[in-house]
């Protein structure tokens, strides 16, 4: 079996194609362009998953870092929140996003310009931090303050094809 193997290619090399068995002579010019049709839409259906994994994984960061800084207020306000209401109306994109009210409070003054300064280097491009409080529920005894407020963090930046806003909500209880 070897021997006729190595005849085989021998008269296939030695004698030129035309020695070659009936309807094994090579490719035709056609299914050379069929082939390399073939092998190009692969390449732009792998090019286009390329795309779409790039945008997914920079909306997954982009959504990580406003989650992160929409927390992190939240901790803060919590930690203050007998005077939750202070820290109604704190804007980033004004210039000067700690005033009034939040500036009659020594904390919520610190936290405020704290939360500022991580919105303004979060790395979203033209990021805008918005706190919303609302009293939500009965009044304390002996008191103008709510038992419950909600807070509303807005977050807007310009994602790298759209405008993007993120609205994280939390109800904060008074002990």
């Amino acid at each position: 079996a070897k021997g006729w193997l190595i005849r085989m290619i021998a008269r296939t090399f030695m004698n030129g194609p035309e020695s070659a068995p009936t309807g094994q002579a090579g490719f035709s010019l056609f299914e050379v362009m069929i082939a390399m049709v073939i092998m190009m839409v692969g390449l732009m259906g792998l090019a286009a998953m390329q795309d779409i994994a790039l945008s997914g994984n920079m909306d997954a960061n982009e959504l990580t870092r406003v989650t992160a800084l929409s927390t992190d207020l939240i901790d803060r306000i919590s930690y203050n929140k007998k005077n939750v209401l202070v820290y109604n109306g704190i804007d980033t994109i004004a210039a000067t996003p700690c005033t009034q009210p939040a500036a009659t409070q020594a904390q919520a003054r610190g936290d405020c310009l704290q939360w500022d300064f991580r919105v303004d280097n979060s790395g979203l491009r033209n990021a805008r931090g918005v706190v919303t409080v609302a009293p939500a529920g009965p009044i304390l005894p002996n008191s103008t303050a709510a038992m419950l407020n909600v807070v509303n963090i807005t977050i807007t930046w310009t994602g790298a094809k759209r405008a993007k806003t993120v609205t994280m909500s939390s109800i904060l209880a008074i002990d």
